[in-house]
């Protein structure tokens, strides 16, 4: 039996009017080398151990650092982009345009319960062979009330006897969610960076101008193996888009 973290990070992007989740699955075995391959970066890349471990999290990437360039920071994305392949993680992510979604922001303005349960159903190669523990972004009580009820149904289904309508199967082998802020965890550092990348990419998707900085960080995205990689934007048909 094996053990996997699954790491989350949600994105809403006013600019491409796209609201996403991604995903990286990081087995426990792996865990160890990820932590060594982050950290040790982070230590070559600060000068003298200035200002302590900075934090690599993509959209404020090295900010508030005067040593940091933008070559850095790109040196940044490419690492994370060749750890992804060099410890064959498995990268999901799902979004939606704003605009097809009105009926579920209404009550879940960042789709969080949506995508979330998106994510779960998108590993269950994962799950017939162990143990899955969600490691999501953030402190905020509100959604992680939300995203805790919603992780523990698995495992409130199996004990009532129900496991057979449950549609994350197996259902016994999904844990429930724990939460940390990514400057206290690498592996929410890890999925944010990776978050950054594929949400960079949805500007060549909506044909959007952006900055030459962005368009970088396009081309180290795509360092990142396909075969490692599902990135999909959903433009959903209904109601909801005209509403």
């Amino acid at each position: 039996m094996t053990c996997s973290f699954f790491a989350l990070d949600e994105s809403d992007n006013p600019e491409t009017k796209i609201i996403s989740m991604t995903g990286v699955v990081v087995p426990v075995s792996d865990y160890k080398e990820v932590a060594r391959a982050i950290y040790s970066f982070v230590h070559e890349i600060t000068p003298n151990g200035i200002g302590g471990t900075p934090e690599l999290h993509g959209c404020a990437l090295l900010k508030g650092h005067d040593w940091a360039t933008d070559e850095i920071r790109l040196r940044c994305f490419e690492m994370v982009a060749n750890l992804i392949n060099q410890l064959e993680l498995r990268v999901i992510r799902t979004g939606y345009y704003r605009s097809s979604v009105k009926l579920f922001t209404k009550n879940d303005p960042k789709l969080h319960q949506l995508n979330f349960m998106n994510m779960s159903l998108s590993v269950r190669d994962e799950l017939e062979k162990g143990a899955v523990i969600p490691v999501i972004d953030g402190l905020d009580e509100k959604v992680g009330r939300t995203l805790a009820r919603q992780g523990q149904q698995p495992a409130l289904m199996v004990a009532k006897g129900w496991k057979e309508l449950c549609s994350i199967q197996p259902a016994e082998n999904m844990c429930e969610p724990m939460f940390a802020p990514s400057s206290n965890s690498v592996l929410i550092q890890l999925v944010d960076m990776v978050g950054y990348m594929l949400q960079a990419q949805d500007y060549e998707l909506i044909g959007r101008e952006t900055s030459d900085f962005k368009k970088e960080v396009i081309q180290r995205s795509k360092i990142m193996v396909s075969s490692l990689v599902d990135n999909e934007v959903i433009r959903m048909k209904g109601p909801s888009e005209h509403s």
